[in-house]
């Protein structure tokens, strides 16, 4: 599965290295294309760096899929090579353990999960994962783009000699929460024009019910 993966961040490389950030990285944009291969085959919103923002104005800063979006592009960033990195880290969680490391009852909550919670370690819920990929992934997923892997090929390079990695030379302490999502102002514009667009349909009702008594 390492090797496979190491596959993955590899064509991810060969994006980046033409300045793309695909912005919606997980588990289903992945497919198997032979024993030891496994290959990006939807780049979905996937955008050059410098190109327009693919959003819906005044609804969403933002796009891409909750529970894989690097904390950056959640505050609204357009986000770069490091969350695709942060993305692989995701998937990798989530294979190893059987769940995504932010879960909520809303997309809101998770977003919340990845901009102020620290994942739970991954060897807390599969004890057989060897500590060495359980840093590599960890490191991966830092909150913080600059305390991540910088690059694809920096992560491959890793994923390579995990054999000899040491743990204990990786900084996985806490990281602090962060501030300003864009998701929650946009949440909150969407319930403004949800009022609004409510109060116009009471205004109507009551002025057909109006209407109609004076017409009797």
């Amino acid at each position: 599965m390492t090797r496979s993966s190491s596959t993955a961040s590899t064509s991810g490389t060969t994006a980046a290295s033409r300045t793309w950030c695909s912005n919606t990285s997980k588990a289903r944009t992945c497919g198997v294309a032979s024993a030891s291969k496994l290959k990006i085959v939807d780049f979905g919103s996937a955008m050059l760096q410098g190109a327009r923002r693919l959003t819906c104005r005044h609804l969403s800063e933002n796009t891409g899929t909750p529970d894989y979006m690097a904390p950056e592009q959640i505050q609204g960033d357009r986000g770069d090579a490091r969350s695709d990195v942060y993305a692989w880290g995701v998937m990798m969680y989530e294979l190893l353990t059987g769940r995504v490391p932010f879960e909520g009852d809303n997309w809101l909550a998770v977003m919340a999960g990845h901009m102020q919670r620290n994942p739970r370690p991954i060897r807390a819920l599969r004890h057989d994962v060897p500590p060495a990929l359980e840093a590599v992934v960890l490191k991966a997923m830092r909150r913080m783009p600059e305390n991540r892997y910088q690059s694809a090929d920096d992560l491959v390079n890793d994923l390579e000699k995990l054999e000899t990695l040491d743990p204990a030379s990786f900084d996985l302490s806490p990281e602090p929460p962060l501030g300003g999502m864009a998701a929650a102002g946009s949440a909150r514009r969407l319930w403004g024009y949800m009022a609004l667009i409510a109060a116009g349909f009471i205004a109507l009702v009551a002025l057909i019910v109006t209407l109609t008594v004076v017409l009797k």
